[in-house]
């Protein structure tokens, strides 16, 4: 894996990594997985065995979802991959905590973000289930859409 920090403690940036006269054995998910904003491979001579299931050679992390606490009311974290949301509600009082993780491509599965209007507190709600989506939405939660994709 080459990565960037996701305690939110790095800058982004980018990563390389270097094989020569080696083997590469995987049998558990890429053999490469990447989330920085660019990343260099260099292999001479080496040998790849990938074994797993997919087969995937290199997956690369679509972008960033940020943690975004708000410390005012009750402690809620709200994740988005909207950098625009972050500086609004960073603007209204809450503490951006960076990159939490990355979200998989679009061809993932679709992660669904909902809002409880009825808080007190900014409560959101993330799931990949459409019936339980479904559900919260007829008890009147406020679905704001895909959230991001996960593996």
């Amino acid at each position: 894996m080459l990565y960037q920090s996701m305690s939110g403690d790095a800058a982004s940036g980018g990563d390389s990594f270097t094989a020569t006269n080696s083997t590469i054995k995987n049998s558990n998910g890429y053999v490469f997985y990447v989330t920085n904003q660019t990343s260099t491979i260099n292999l001479t001579n080496t040998k790849i065995t990938n074994t797993d299931a997919k087969g995937i050679l290199l997956e690369a992390a679509e972008g960033p979802v940020y943690r975004v606490y708000n410390p005012n009311k009750g402690g809620m974290h709200v994740y988005t991959t909207n950098a625009s949301e972050v500086n609004l509600l960073k603007a209204a009082g809450w503490t951006a905590e960076g990159t939490v993780f990355y979200t998989a491509s679009a061809n993932g599965t679709p992660v669904y973000r909902l809002y409880n209007p009825n808080s007190t507190n900014g409560q959101h709600h993330y799931t990949s289930s459409v019936s339980e989506k479904n559900y919260l939405v007829s008890i009147g939660w406020k679905y704001e859409g895909v959230a991001w994709y996960s593996e």
